[in-house]
């Protein structure tokens, strides 16, 4: 699987530090050649020390993606195959999974204990996604948001905000085009460090060439319209990283000529 990976971040127009974190990785394997993941994460502004919640999250995922993700697909880790069912046992996305899940709770506790040392309330919203062999996971918290495209015409939103006002729409309490006026439209049920339970979102599908994954924070997705974000999906299939980088920092620059204030970050994975 061939993989080229683009980023890009900014601080925006109005605020005076950027707490946003990004983490973009990648590693070849024996069995299952490159595996790249992507990860992002929100500092929440409304709280103490976003950047730092949100630089903890991406350190102790680089740590896992190079000391623990190895083991993990070691020979004598193996149990089933990732396309065999798995009755009695865990194939290797469950065992990524069970190890993400563990390591979303530790680090929330971990924040929570460093809050409670200082008097700090802190935060970070987390969307993450790895790509294996010819299937991807997915885990989110929070508002971050990863979309999918597939086979240029399939375009979805795989992951469901944690949020007030995500939470009104599915009620139909509010409508889509009410939400960006609503007065609660930046409350999230749920991030890593700000309480003492953290339920995570999980998914995982296929994936072949001619597919596109972007990782995306409020800040982007906010003030982009669908058709706009799968044009970017799109044009990313043709492009090396660097391409992909300038793409999203183009975009950007729209963004904040449109007046969004927020920090801005997004990842683009584009599967040749």
């Amino acid at each position: 699987m061939n993989v080229n990976a683009g980023f890009w971040t900014e601080i925006g127009i109005s605020k005076k530090v950027n707490q946003d974190a990004l983490l973009i990785k990648e590693a070849t394997f024996p069995k299952y050649g490159k595996v790249v993941m992507g990860v992002l994460c929100d500092g929440m502004g409304g709280l103490d020390l976003g950047e730092e919640a949100s630089k903890a999250v991406i350190k102790y995922l680089n740590i896992w993606f190079i000391e623990e993700l190895p083991q993990i697909l070691r020979e004598s880790y193996q149990t089933v195959p990732l396309f065999e069912d798995m009755d009695k046992k865990l194939n290797v996305l469950d065992l990524i999974q069970h190890n993400w899940l563990r390591l979303v709770l530790e680090i929330n506790h971990k924040l929570k204990i460093f809050g409670e040392k200082y008097d700090l309330y802190l935060g970070t919203t987390l969307v993450a996604v790895i790509l294996i062999e010819n299937h991807y996971l997915w885990m989110n918290i929070g508002d971050s948001r990863l979309y999918h495209l597939k086979n240029v015409f399939n375009f979805a939103q795989l992951s469901h905000d944690h949020s007030v006002v995500q939470q009104m729409i599915d009620k139909g309490e509010i409508t889509k085009r009410q939400a960006p006026k609503c007065s609660q439209k930046n409350v999230l049920l749920q991030c890593v460090g700000a309480g003492i339970n953290v339920n995570p979102d999980f998914g995982r599908g296929e994936v072949s060439p001619k597919e596109s994954f972007l990782l995306c924070c409020d800040g982007f997705w906010r003030k982009s319209k669908d058709r706009e974000i799968r044009r970017l999906m799109k044009k990313s299939m043709k492009m090396d990283d660097e391409e992909i980088s300038s793409l999203l920092s183009k975009h950007m620059n729209v963004l904040m000529n449109r007046w969004e204030e927020d920090n801005i970050s997004a990842i683009m994975l584009s599967v040749k």
